[in-house]
């Protein structure tokens, strides 16, 4: 009865399990074999029973729902409010510039902090050389250097911070870090690195503390960053917990709010409510979802998704229709060579689902797009909290991948 043709349709009431009521639409039988099996996936002991599932049409349609508006850990799927947040205030082609500008006496500069979230070393290397020359061409015969990374407040653990997660799994967030450095202070370590640029080019140069650039000071030296879109493609597809949390502060920094824990989720909390995403139960408390306090509804992250889909809203093509989410068995957190999409039932949806995963000890979740056997694209979110710890966590994120090959229709 369901190896029907992709496009057979038939009548139902949408709104009314019984079908006695409600109003009448038409259903595709893509629609009908998504609905009829999910229920029965569910129940899974590699799933447990702390699990919901939305699935929609890009419109908004509910194809299948079961507790998506009950708040939940999200895991690494809060990236996707994050990195919809950040393009939407910043925009995609928003570039981070660290700067080195001159200090209050001949002889000083200051090294100061944009929040780029990807700074390297090399960076760093081209700044010491651009500041080499500045300071030779003024005659100088020395320097000491200041560090400025005012443009967030100091750090403090996130709310809901496991301490052992800090720093091998997030670090402290700074305006100030190269290599996504897990130093007890990233921006003295980027300082420090930049200092010694200096020397190894002849120039003898000392650190000498933090101090706020002067307003309108010259600047000797810049660094431009990439742009948001491809540092948004770079957190969605490794998962990166640091991307995440310094992208989360850019947000209420071009908010105009303050650039703290509070701020940020104020930022985004409002940003989600302008698009009219319900955000009742929602606590956004961090940008990268390690926090245990985060809580997000799977109604939430597919409200984000869609939006993603509209061709109205360009700035956020980059989570579908460009690099950014993960596809699965073949890039990102999502790829093969992680048992992801790559045995049966799953195997048949690889390369058909675009999607971001997430992970905690006991949360697995999945959220993404991908297209029916009736050729419309299923925006669908699956979380699953108090995963049964007695199973392996890739059990687990293979049920959640055979209830995604399920939206495909393939299995």
């Amino acid at each position: 009865m369901l190896a029907v043709p992709a496009t057979a349709t038939a009548t139902t009431h949408r709104g009314d399990p019984s079908g006695a009521g409600g109003s009448v639409a038409t259903v595709s039988l893509a629609d009908q074999r998504i609905s009829t099996l999910l229920p029965l996936r569910l129940v899974n002991p590699y799933l447990g029973g702390s699990v919901s599932v939305l699935v929609t049409e890009v419109d908004g349609t509910v194809v299948y729902a079961h507790g998506a508006s009950t708040p939940r850990l999200p895991a690494s799927n809060m990236k996707i409010i994050t990195a919809a947040d950040a393009l939407t205030a910043l925009g995609p082609g928003h570039r981070f510039v660290t700067r080195v500008v001159r200090g209050a006496a001949a002889g000083s500069v200051v090294l100061v902090g944009g929040g780029d979230p990807l700074l390297s070393s090399a960076a760093l290397r081209t700044l010491a050389a651009r500041t080499a020359t500045a300071a030779r061409s003024a005659g100088w015969g020395g320097l000491q250097v200041s560090l400025d990374d005012t443009l967030f407040p100091a750090p403090t653990l996130g709310p809901g911070w496991p301490g052992g997660y800090v720093p091998d799994v997030v670090r402290r967030v700074r305006a100030l870090q190269r290599d996504e450095s897990y130093a007890a202070d990233a921006a003295v370590d980027a300082v420090s690195y930049f200092t010694a640029q200096l020397r190894a080019l002849g120039v003898p140069a000392t650190y000498v503390g933090r101090a706020p650039a002067r307003r309108g000071a010259a600047e000797l030296a810049r660094w431009t960053s990439a742009t948001l879109a491809a540092q948004v493609a770079y957190m969605l597809q490794v998962s990166d917990n640091n991307v995440a949390e310094t992208l989360y502060r850019q947000v209420a920094v071009a908010r105009g709010v303050p650039a703290t824990w509070a701020g940020a989720r104020a930022a985004a909390t409002a940003l989600l409510a302008s698009w009219g995403v319900p955000t009742a139960g929602l606590n956004l408390v961090d940008g990268s979802g390690v926090s245990r306090s985060d809580r997000v509804t799977n109604e939430a992250l597919v409200g984000v998704l869609r939006r993603a889909l509209d061709r109205a809203h360009p700035e956020l093509g980059t989570l579908y229709y460009g690099p950014g989410l993960p596809t699965s068995g073949v890039s990102g957190t999502l790829r093969g060579g992680d048992g992801r999409f790559t045995t049966w039932p799953s195997v048949c949806a690889a390369g058909r689902i675009r999607a971001k995963t997430g992970t905690l000890h006991d949360v697995i979740a999945l959220s993404g797009v991908t297209r029916g056997t009736d050729g419309l694209l299923k925006v669908f979110s699956v979380l699953v909290n108090s995963r049964p710890e007695q199973y392996p966590p890739l059990a687990t994120r293979r049920a959640v991948d055979g209830l995604a090959a399920t939206v495909t229709g393939c299995w």
